[in-house]
């Protein structure tokens, strides 16, 4: 194992060991427009975030709905929230208006963070910031902000089932449990892996794509668990890629389809 400093607070997991120029993020979600993100800059932003949602009432133990697809902002948005001591709800803008509108109101989220892949789910009573508008940027709250310092049994996240028997139940995530999955990572073979090149994050697995794509599903693009929080404190470069994962996922239906 490779020994790592942790913090309390879930949203504080970056690599405390890399200098903040370091490369953190590769962001494709408009491949025309690729956007890189150090650590340093995916740090000022998620305290940014957090600062907003202290300066919007946003009070510790609050949901914070994320209903969007993946990207840089997404990332600092789920962070941000866990450091002002918020519970993230990040949930597939896929599932459906109903189904999102339901998760909504069940998680009884405080304020949502949505782009265009999830604007028609949330509910017109939901405060609401569209992450793809200007406007995101004037909800920021700039300057360092002090992490909330939770118990470790303090929920971090909520993730939906996907409801494939019934409605979606969501589960509550501790931040004691996501840290000790964060430091299960910290091996020198993964820590090998992550210095050879940019990892695809925020997506299932080959196998569950396929899963889904056998249940008439859409291609679920948010993790069931946040991969990206389990690696970055050992300073990996995570490159987020929808339409690669949305590519994939039609291939493999395709194969379905043909009996391969």
């Amino acid at each position: 194992m490779i020994p790592l400093a942790l913090p309390a607070n879930l949203g504080k997991t970056l690599a405390t060991g890399s200098a903040p120029d370091t490369l953190a993020l590769v962001d494709l979600s408009d491949p025309a427009r690729p956007r890189r993100w150090s650590y340093g800059e995916i740090d000022v932003l998620a305290d940014a975030v957090a600062g907003g949602l202290r300066s919007a009432g946003i009070a510790p133990g609050e949901r914070v709905g994320l209903v969007c697809s993946n990207s840089a902002r997404a990332v600092a948005v789920l962070l941000g929230s866990m450091r002002a001591g918020c519970i993230a709800v990040p949930v597939n803008p896929r599932a459906g208006a109903e189904v999102l509108r339901f998760m909504c109101d069940d998680a009884a989220m405080a304020i949502v963070f949505a782009d265009a892949a999830g604007l028609n789910g949330v509910p017109a009573s939901r405060q609401f910031v569209r992450l793809e508008d200007p406007l995101f940027e004037s909800f920021l709250y700039p300057g360092s902000f002090v992490a909330f310092q939770p118990q470790p049994d303090d929920a971090a996240l909520v993730l939906y089932t996907s409801g494939s028997t019934g409605r979606p139940k969501g589960v509550l995530l501790s931040h004691r449990s996501q840290l000790l999955i964060a430091a299960g990572y910290a091996t020198p073979f993964m820590s090998e892996c992550l210095a050879s090149g940019p990892a695809i994050v925020a997506a299932p697995s080959e196998q569950e794509v396929k899963q889904f794509v056998i249940d008439h599903a859409a291609p679920y693009l948010h993790p069931r668990r946040v991969w990206f929080i389990d690696h970055m404190p050992l300073g990996g470069t995570n490159k987020i890629d929808r339409k690669a994962l949305q590519a994939r996922a039609a291939e493999l239906a395709q194969l379905e389809a043909v009996g391969a």
